[in-house]
């Protein structure tokens, strides 16, 4: 996604010597619990109200990038 407010990249994200990459979860996913929006080229990522969240960041398989829309 690599928004321009980002001061730091993580070009190879997940892969990384710390973290949860070398764990070799299936799936990672993160939500904001927070009425935030992260805008970049190609749309924003909402947060939510409720324990529930927002829009969704899944990592799968340490490889594949999705964003799970909450609607």
């Amino acid at each position: 996604m690599q928004p321009a407010y980002n001061k730091e990249m993580f070009k190879s994200y997940p892969v990384s010597k710390d973290g949860l990459y070398n764990d070799n979860y299936d799936a990672i996913s993160y939500t904001f619990i927070d009425p935030i929006v992260l805008l970049y080229n190609d749309g924003e990522i909402k947060g939510g109200l409720n324990s529930i969240g927002g829009d969704a960041i899944i990592i799968l398989d340490n490889s594949d990038f999705k964003l799970v829309k909450h609607e």
